[in-house]
Order: structure tokens, then sequence, then C-alpha cells
């Protein structure tokens, strides 16, 4: 295979597709390489090591996450509910639009005791998730009562993409979806 020059960035988004496809075990520098149209050995040029390649994948699904679909529960000119909405459709598409639900659940529960660099950034992650929820909730509770009901919904959520996945069938989440919209009523 002929390599070619491409940047972090080409690289980092061919590997978040792999690695939520197949998880971080089932997947080979060889896989990256192969999917970026480089050698294998090539990738090092550019990530000191598959643990650290899996790390910046995280960091930039986190940061994606961030701006584009927990920054929709921080626009209040909006009505609550509409920001729920709106960040649980979101959510939708960036779980159900590609192959394999949510990566940092999915990395989370596979490798959070065998590469521990990965558990702080995924706990980030999630620890955004629920600050956004709670954010609308609190809109219509007090401070601990929305973090409790932000705290369930993410598990709610969670537990929605992982059977909607392993179902082939998205009404898991939008019925989890319709549940975490009515603590609004």
């Amino acid at each position: 295979m002929k390599s070619k020059r491409v940047d972090k960035a080409l690289i980092i988004r061919k590997a978040y597709q792999l690695f939520r496809e197949k998880g971080y075990s089932h997947t080979s520098m060889a896989d990256i390489g192969q999917a970026c149209g480089l050698l294998k050995g090539s990738i090092y040029y550019y990530f000191p090591s598959k643990e650290e390649l899996m790390r910046q994948v995280l960091i930039s699904d986190h940061e994606y996450m961030k701006s584009k679909v927990y920054a929709l529960a921080y626009v209040d000119h909006l009505p609550y509910k509409e920001r729920l909405n709106q960040v649980l459709e979101a959510l939708e598409s960036c779980f159900f639009d590609a192959p394999g639900g949510c990566l940092m659940a999915n990395i989370g529960l596979e490798s959070a005791q065998v590469v521990p660099g990965f558990t702080q950034v995924i706990r980030v992650f999630f620890e955004d998730w629920i600050a956004a929820f709670s954010h609308i909730f609190q809109s219509r509770y007090d401070q601990a009562e929305a973090r409790s009901m932000a705290e369930q919904a993410v598990q709610e959520i969670e537990g929605a993409i992982m059977l909607s996945v392993l179902f082939q069938d998205n009404r898991f989440f939008l019925s989890t979806s319709q549940k975490v919209l009515s603590y609004l009523k």
C-alpha cells in the first residue's frame, strides 16, 4: 500500500469510526492505517501509541459533544422543554446515524479497568452531560433535585442506547427520550 500524508484530524475521525464499531481491543493500528490509506507504522508518526490515539479520540468526541450537543442546554432564551428536546434529538443523531452507539460508554465498559488513562476523559464526558441536563431541569426544580433527575436521565438514556443497538431498534431510545421529556411536565 502506498503511504500518503494525512493529518491528525483525519486519523482521529477514522479511528473514532473503527473504535465505535469494533471497540478498542478489536481495532488494530493496521485497521486504522488501512482506513486512512496509510501503512500501520505511519500512524506512529502522529501518535506514539494506540492508547494515546484512543485518548485523543475520546477527547475529540467529548469536545464535539460539548460544543454541538450539550451547548444546546445552555441556550437560555429558548424554553426549557425545547432545549431538552433539541439535546435529545442531537443525542439521537450522534448515537444512531452511524453504527456503534455511544463510544464513551462502550470504551468505558471495555477498558476502564484495563486502561485507566481513559477513565478521567470518560468521566468528564458524562459529568458534562449530567450538568447540561441539570441546567435544563433547574428551570423547574431546585439544584439538588435537578442534579438527581439529570443523573437518572443519563443512566436511562445510556441503557436505552445499549438496547437500541442490541435490538437494532431505536424505539428504546425514543421511548426513553419521551420519558425524560416528561420530567418537565
